[in-house]
């Protein structure tokens, strides 16, 4: 089966709309647009097979799996990248819509100034990153999720994810892609405002994804892609993913406080993060740490793909210390000698 280039290169240049259905839930820097999945998918899988994305990120492979009936896994080491993942390609009953329906009318009738500082969250850095109203409004916003919904539930898990979207924009956080702090304009009331529109968005867009989404298994897994033992020999049909670009960025960085807020660990994201900006560039490791967390990785991708089935990788240069290294150059190096 050979690659249609054209097809592909013309898709992702005319690609006008990239977050459609769930797609546009929650910010997540550096993903791939939901074309390249879709397009690659189609090409080497069929209705059925299991495809899978080791470094699943927002879970974009994952959903284009669902809509196009494959069943599909996904893993990766941050925790607000599977909590994402689940989130986008669950879709939910009618019941669990009318729930979380209450829940946001009931927000809409909270009092942000009322006293919620019992229910702030200690973490390092804290009063450098909210402002005490953000903070109070906040924990009220959390501990209206957690009295309504069941822990691991997906109403709790989807309102977890709307909330996640909103911490960055009300923090002191620069942007998503820029860790500092300014000085930003939060009055009180806006993080429950952004959390009801939040909310309603995704409400709209999950709707019209239950309509969509095929009648296929999914999972999303916090898991290391270089400990894939839960997934038995020859059981992939198809892998797609766009894997970490040594020394580009740091993932965990800009997720943090959304951990912090959520009681999720972002301290064992940032250890196991592969090719992070903190590995390469403030530990100052070589490319030989990146070349050996991928290779560990491909000889478990090797393992699980089934004889003759197809790995798509997505990959870009990096650059450590002034010097290029070529991706393609580390894959072929990488995946040849495993067949």
């Amino acid at each position: 089966m050979k690659l249609n280039e054209e097809l592909l290169m013309e898709s992702v240049k005319n690609a006008k709309l990239t977050t459609y259905l769930t797609h546009n839930y929650h910010p997540f820097p550096a993903k791939f647009i939901p074309q390249l999945p879709n397009i690659l998918i189609q090409q080497f899988s069929k209705s059925g097979d299991a495809v899978f994305d080791p470094f699943c990120c927002s879970g974009t492979t994952l959903v284009e799996a669902t809509l196009l009936g494959r069943h599909s896994i996904g893993t990766d080491i941050n925790p607000i990248s599977v909590l994402a993942s689940k989130v986008k390609t669950t879709p939910l009953t009618a019941e669990e819509i009318e729930l979380i329906e209450r829940i946001t009318s009931t927000l809409e009738k909270s009092d942000p100034k009322t006293d919620y500082s019992e229910y702030v969250p200690e973490f390092h850095g804290r009063d450098h990153w909210f402002m005490p109203h953000v903070q109070n409004e906040l924990a009220m916003l959390r501990s209206t999720i957690t009295d309504l919904t069941e822990p691991e539930s997906s109403t709790r898990l989807f309102l977890d994810l709307a909330f996640s979207s909103i911490v960055n924009l009300v923090s002191n956080q620069d942007s998503d892609t820029r860790y500092a702090a300014v000085e930003k304009d939060v009055p009180v009331g806006k993080p429950t405002k952004l959390m009801i529109q939040r909310t309603t968005m995704m409400l709209d867009r999950m709707r019209e994804f239950v309509t969509k989404a095929e009648d296929v298994a999914t999972e999303a897994r916090l898991a290391d892609s270089r400990q894939l033992g839960f997934i038995e020999d020859k059981g992939i049909d198809l892998l797609v993913t766009s894997p970490p670009y040594a020394n580009t960025y740091d993932y965990y960085l800009y997720h943090k406080h959304r951990m912090n807020w959520l009681g999720l660990n972002w301290r064992g994201a940032m250890d196991d993060e592969i090719g992070s900006r903190n590995k390469h560039s403030s530990k100052k490791e070589e490319i030989d740490l990146y070349v050996s967390d991928m290779q560990q990785s491909f000889v478990h991708f090797a393992r699980i793909l089934k004889p003759g089935a197809y790995a798509i990788f997505i990959i870009g240069d990096s650059v450590i210390r002034d010097m290029l290294h070529k991706a393609d150059d580390i894959v072929r190096k990488i995946a040849e000698p495993l067949g």
